[in-house]
């Protein structure tokens, strides 16, 4: 190339500049791809773990995939008295569930829940797996827990 003209590589103009900051831009990538701490056990151990993440979310998926209604179609929130308690209906092709979310870190029991006595626990999810979530007179959550309920 010309004296006057700059050879352009790869869209930028190759001049000391220019790779000075290509150089940058590598350095700055290669300091936020440094090796970071897994929180969490390794596959094996979190399968052997009831209570282990991965065990957590392959019952969520699992209650997800079972209920069409969850990842598809219409939410109305529902009105609930009291705190740390929300729950909504997703409405999908004619079918429904009700998701109530217990997101204290205290058990609940819901009593005041339009429909609750003509519904049915579908499934729920824990962060202690030896805890259940019931429905018994009223709907008795752990703390942190989700119930996943439709008509009997």
């Amino acid at each position: 190339m010309g004296q006057d003209m700059p050879e352009i590589i790869h869209g930028h103009e190759d001049t000391e500049q220019s790779q000075k900051q290509v150089l940058g831009n590598r350095y700055l990538i290669g300091s936020l791809m440094e090796r970071q701490e897994n929180r969490f056990a390794d596959v094996q151990t979190q399968l052997a773990d009831e209570n282990s993440i991965l065990n957590y979310y392959k019952r969520a998926l699992r209650i997800r995939n079972e209920n069409p209604c969850i990842a598809r179609g219409t939410t109305e929130v529902l009105t609930v008295p009291g705190q740390d308690i929300a729950a909504v209906r997703r409405t999908f092709d004619g079918d429904s569930i009700v998701i109530v979310y217990n997101y204290s870190d205290e058990s609940k029991e819901i009593t005041e829940l339009d429909g609750l006595s003509e519904m049915q626990i579908r499934g729920y999810l824990t962060v202690d797996s030896a805890e259940e979530v019931l429905l018994d007179g009223g709907l008795k959550m752990p703390a942190y827990s989700i119930a996943f309920l439709t008509g009997k």
